[in-house]
């Protein structure tokens, strides 16, 4: 059995699986998949298919392979799914006397890495997925940069209420209000990002890892660079008196530890205990640095 047979008999089985990578390949979800649909879906994948690879995995699909006067450039579930179950389950003796590697083979030998488990996914990743197959490149970009600027736009909006509830919590504790914005205020505001890379983790597979790492790190990154650009935006813009430089010092630290830590393929436990380690050694970092006289008027001399 070659390899691209033998990846499908592992991540491709009958029903949940070649329903959904159907329902992917059929843009319009009239229950087929004809030429246009197969040629977007074939250069969404990354593969460079002329006119004779889709008329070959037309030609080896429709009619279900066998009934070949009896085809009409239009692939139902059925046929999609007799082809790769015939494919799977062929013999090896027979396959290797008789067969030859077929052009649908080579496409998805080149492919089918790529395709994930049935346990993988979710129905509403699913949804999600299939509502950006039919985009290109730039319409995604595009997408994202909108989705940005008003993410932008709310955070400039809630920034001013949000400090000052803050404050006014502070007050009313009495505790200082730089504990409650560097203690308090991070679990608040990132409590979302922490429940759903714990929701990705307890699938424990490779895909649900990967997805809970980019949170956390897209979670770091947004906080750390984008969100501190528009503090100091407001700070350049309003005129407020700098007082930041030990909290600004300290995010860029972490920031590159951080970094440095997800270049590496493999986490270890320790590494995790030693990432987590960061954030009480950031607040005792910026109170230190901050005892130390770096920003002058942290101590305010009573008049």
């Amino acid at each position: 059995m070659r390899h691209w047979e033998k990846t499908l008999a592992r991540q491709l089985t009958p029903g949940k699986s070649l329903r959904l990578v159907f329902k992917t390949f059929d843009l319009d979800d009239d229950e087929f998949i004809d030429r246009p649909e197969l040629v977007r879906c074939l250069n969404s994948l990354g593969l460079d298919a002329d006119r004779r690879d889709v008329n070959a995995i037309l030609k080896e699909m429709d009619g279900g392979g066998l009934r070949r006067q009896n085809s009409d450039e239009r692939i139902s579930y059925r046929e999609f799914e007799q082809f790769f179950t015939r494919a799977i389950t062929l013999d090896d003796k027979r396959r290797s006397r008789t067969d030859r590697p077929s052009m649908a083979a080579g496409l998805l030998d080149a492919s089918v890495d790529g395709v994930p488990d049935a346990d993988d996914w979710d129905d509403d990743c699913d949804e999600e997925e299939r509502m950006y197959v039919h985009l290109s490149d730039a319409q995604i970009q595009w997408k994202a940069l909108r989705t940005l600027t008003f993410g932008a736009a709310l955070v400039t909006l809630f920034s001013f209420p949000l400090v000052t509830t803050m404050a006014v919590f502070a007050d009313k504790v009495g505790v200082s209000a730089f504990y409650v914005s560097f203690v308090v205020a991070p679990f608040a505001s990132n409590a979302s990002e922490v429940m759903a890379a714990l929701q990705f983790a307890t699938k424990r597979n490779s895909k649900g890892v990967s997805l809970m790492f980019g949170s956390l790190y897209g979670s770091a990154n947004m906080n750390n660079t984008f969100a501190l650009s528009i503090f100091l935006g407001l700070v350049a813009f309003r005129g407020l008196q700098w007082l930041f430089t030990a909290e600004v010092v300290v995010i860029l630290f972490v920031t590159f530890a951080v970094g440095m830590q997800g270049r590496r393929r493999t986490v270890r436990m320790y590494q995790a205990a030693l990432v987590a380690a960061l954030y009480p050694f950031s607040i005792m970092a910026i109170y230190g640095l901050k005892r130390l006289g770096l920003d002058k008027g942290y101590h305010r001399t009573p008049t």
